[in-house]
């Protein structure tokens, strides 16, 4: 994959699902920020399912193929897997997660991930944390509403939360 234009947000966009527990976290290539699981490195995997394939280095073939594979290594939780991936050359396509708390996390068409927790609080928590990692982002939590879609807009007085407009409906 390459890539053509320079990344200056983590986030792009952040999505509020219809229920009270999940959002969305669109960072346009989930493969570049697999950072966001070492913020839960400290939940137990349950069960996951990563499909990758090998990249390409200085000594393969130019004929060389790389298949799609799932991963069978067991891991512990999220920090043990990024270590692993760390030593690896893989190319990670997707990725679901359920640890033993319920929580869910899996990758949406390579560009974000949606994130499932228990109560609206936990959802909530998250997303601030989230946000407040990608920079000073003025918004208040209250003011979302479920089944919307933000923006991240960066102005010269700072940045903000903006909601998208759905022209589908």
């Amino acid at each position: 994959m390459q890539e053509t234009h320079h990344h200056f947000q983590l986030i792009k966009t952040l999505r509020l699902l219809k229920d009270d527990i999940t959002f969305e976290i669109d960072f346009e290539n989930f493969r570049h920020h697999l950072w966001i699981l070492n913020h839960f490195g400290h939940l137990k995997i349950k069960s996951y399912t990563l499909h990758y394939t090998k990249t390409k280095s200085y000594r393969s073939r130019s004929t060389a193929e790389f298949p799609r594979i799932k991963m069978k290594k067991t891991v512990e939780n999220t920090s043990e897997l990024l270590q692993y991936l760390w030593e690896k050359c893989y190319q990670v396509h997707d990725l679901k997660i359920t640890f033993e708390n319920n929580w869910m996390l899996y990758s949406l068409f390579g560009r974000s991930f949606r994130i499932k927790t228990n109560k609206q609080l936990e959802r909530d928590q998250l997303i601030k944390q989230l946000l407040t990692i990608a920079g000073p982002i003025s918004f208040e939590m209250e003011n979302l509403k479920n089944d919307s879609s933000y923006m991240i807009m960066n102005t010269k007085i700072g940045s903000f939360l903006s909601e998208m407009n759905n022209d589908a409906e």
